[in-house]
C-alpha cells in the first residue's frame, strides 16, 4: 500500500497512485499493525480500492487519538504487558530504549530483553511503565491508571500476550474500544 500524498478535491474521486484510476471507497474491518508482531482490528476503517490494478489504501482518522486509545486500554489491561506492548508504550513516550531504562532504573539490555520477550516482564517495572504513560502521555484527568488498577495487575506464570482488541470511530469523532 502506498501512502497518499496528493488528494483530489473530492474524497469520492481520489485517484490511484499506481495507475491513476478513480478509487472506490468502502467501510470495512481492517487489521492495523501496531508493532511487528501485534495488530488490532479497526472495525470501520475507510478503505480505498482501485478496481483497475487492485491497489488498496486505508484512511485512519485521527491517528494520534487512536494511539492514545490503544495506550489507555493497555494501561488498564489486567495481565502483565507483553514485549510488543512495552515497545508501543515506549514509543508513545517518545523515548529511546536507553532513556526509558534510565528512567526505570534498569539496564537498557534488560529493557530490550523485556521488549523482545526474552525476559518475563517484572511486575514492578510493568507498573512503572503504565504510570509513566498515564502521567506523561495521556491527557490530564483521564484517570485510567489508579492504585486499584495497579493492584489488580495479575502476575501470571504463563507468557504475557498482546491485548486483542477491536476499535471503532464513533459519530462524535472519538476512538472507542468495541465490546468483546
Amino acid at each position: 500500500m502506498k501512502s497518499r500524498s496528493k488528494k483530489s478535491g473530492n474524497r469520492g474521486t481520489d485517484l490511484c497512485l499506481e495507475c491513476g484510476s478513480p478509487m472506490r471507497e468502502s467501510t470495512e474491518a481492517h487489521k492495523f499493525t501496531v508493532t511487528r508482531k501485534w495488530a488490532i482490528t479497526i472495525a470501520d476503517a475507510k478503505v480505498y480500492a482501485c478496481p483497475k490494478c487492485g491497489e488498496r489504501e486505508v484512511s485512519i482518522h485521527r491517528p494520534e487519538a487512536l494511539e492514545r486509545t490503544i495506550a489507555t486500554e493497555l494501561i488498564k489491561k489486567p495481565a502483565l504487558l507483553s514485549g510488543d506492548e512495552v515497545t508501543f508504550l515506549r514509543n508513545c513516550l517518545a523515548m529511546k530504549g536507553r532513556q526509558l531504562a534510565k528512567e526505570l532504573g534498569i539496564q537498557h539490555e534488560t529493557l530490550s530483553r523485556y521488549e523482545t520477550g526474552f525476559y518475563k516482564m517484572n511486575p514492578t517495572v510493568d507498573r512503572l511503565i503504565r504510570a509513566m504513560v498515564a502521567l506523561w502521555y495521556l491527557p490530564r484527568g483521564s484517570e485510567t491508571f489508579t492504585a486499584e488498577t495497579a493492584a489488580n495487575i495479575a502476575t501470571p506464570d504463563g507468557e504475557a500476550k498482546p491485548l486483542k482488541m477491536t476499535v471503532y470511530f464513533d459519530p462524535q469523532g472519538v476512538w472507542r474500544r468495541a465490546a468483546a
